[in-house]
């Protein structure tokens, strides 16, 4: 996503650019890259998503391409068109593969572009595909991260576990000489074939 953003934003020609996700009424921008000496979003910013170009675009009130923001009605009703102001506008929605929408993949300047027409909404839309790939790879990762966090922290909040103690054994010696390792052992719930969490803990006698 680091390289992908700069690459979009340079190749059409914008200042801005931003992977943005729809949560909860608002529009959240996760990822951000602006030209030099450019500060106008920041990374995990938001605004009421009734409030953005975003959703606009997602149910049909503003195309995916305008060249002039100020020159398009619906545009002019938004406040950030003229107080920014928007000049071209590129964005598509971000389309995960269970058919929901993520939320939009952006750019913008501040000055039309009439140069821009339906071949830049198709590389912008192939940007949003590989987008969408990115996410949920990333989705995907963080869940199985999570799996082994609730497993154990289900263990230890039901006690799911008991406790044995191990003399270490000097044989030399014949005698207990380093004191013995504690072995907190449990099934892993939900384990079809009972994987062990074993947790040992050395105690050293005086």
């Amino acid at each position: 996503m680091a390289e992908l953003l700069p690459s979009a934003r340079k190749h059409f020609g914008m200042e801005v650019a931003f992977v943005s996700e729809f949560h909860d009424g608002r529009r959240v921008f996760r990822y951000v890259d602006v030209q030099e000496g450019i500060d106008l979003i920041q990374v995990n910013g938001s605004d009421p998503l009734e409030e953005s170009y975003c959703q606009r675009i997602v149910d049909g009130r503003l195309p995916e391409l305008l060249q002039d923001a100020t020159q398009n009605a619906e545009a002019t009703t938004l406040p950030a068109t003229l107080a920014i102001p928007v000049g071209a506008h590129l964005s598509v929605p971000i389309v995960l593969s269970s058919g929901g929408v993520y939320g939009t993949f952006c750019c913008f300047s501040r000055k039309p572009d009439l140069s821009l027409g339906d071949r830049d909404v198709g590389t912008m839309r192939f940007f949003a595909e590989i987008v969408s790939k990115v996410l949920e790879d990333q989705q995907k990762r963080d869940a199985a991260r999570q799996v082994p966090t609730m497993r154990l922290r289900e263990v230890m909040d039901k006690r799911l576990y008991y406790t044995a103690f191990q003399p270490i054994f000097n044989i030399l010696e014949d005698r207990i000489k380093w004191g013995c390792w504690q072995n907190s052992k449990t099934p892993c719930v939900r384990m079809r074939w009972g994987i062990w969490l074993r947790c040992r803990t050395t105690h050293i006698f005086p």
